[in-house]
């Protein structure tokens, strides 16, 4: 196995206040040989106020075993809630996509079988990558302009997707986009 960091964003272009030194990264497991695999993007929970670690590496090892290339997403998130999370984080996983897909050959990964799996916010921020990819937020960077963003697959464990009336007390949509999110925005981001 070779396992590798892979930074999402260089200094100058990542600048989420209360980060510090903090840079959003990939920590790869990559089997040591030439095959072709498809990729797994492992995204913990927590809230996006902290990983979760017991939905990370022990997860992405269970991909790596079964034959994938693996990459445990390490995203923005913030403990003091004092700011809407998703657009930040939702930047961290289609930069993660577009990285993996612009050095797949390095990589020896599948361009067209990148998936991921989240738990939880994570859960929540790969479904929105699904079905959101094409935002212009998310394609602003000249590096990767044509490298797309989209998964090709998301499995979503317990994730927060509906932001309507079945949304459980407590979790929410004001952690993902703030206390005064509209209504219309809270129903773009119900997945």
């Amino acid at each position: 196995m070779i396992r590798k960091r892979i930074p999402l964003w260089k200094r100058d272009e990542y600048n989420f206040p209360g980060a510090g030194e903090f840079i959003p990264f990939l920590m790869a497991s990559l089997h040591d040989d030439d095959e072709l695999r498809p990729a797994m993007i492992v995204a913990p929970g927590g809230g996006f106020i902290i990983l979760s670690p017991g939905e990370a590496e022990g997860v992405a090892k269970r991909f790596f075993d079964m034959g994938y290339n693996t990459f445990v997403l390490v995203y923005t998130n913030n403990v003091t809630l004092d700011r809407p999370m998703i657009h930040q984080a939702l930047r961290d996983a289609s930069r993660a996509v577009q990285i993996i897909r612009k050095n797949s050959a390095e990589l020896h990964v599948h361009p067209n079988k990148i998936a991921g799996c989240g738990f939880s916010g994570g859960g929540h921020m790969i479904g929105s990558l699904a079905v959101l990819h094409e935002l212009p937020y998310l394609h602003t960077d000249d590096e990767y302009k044509g490298i797309s963003n989209r998964l090709d697959a998301a499995i979503l464990n317990y994730a927060l997707i509906t932001g309507g009336k079945y949304t459980a007390p407590g979790l929410g949509y004001s952690t993902l986009l703030g206390p005064d999110a509209t209504q219309e925005e809270i129903e773009a981001h119900s997945l």
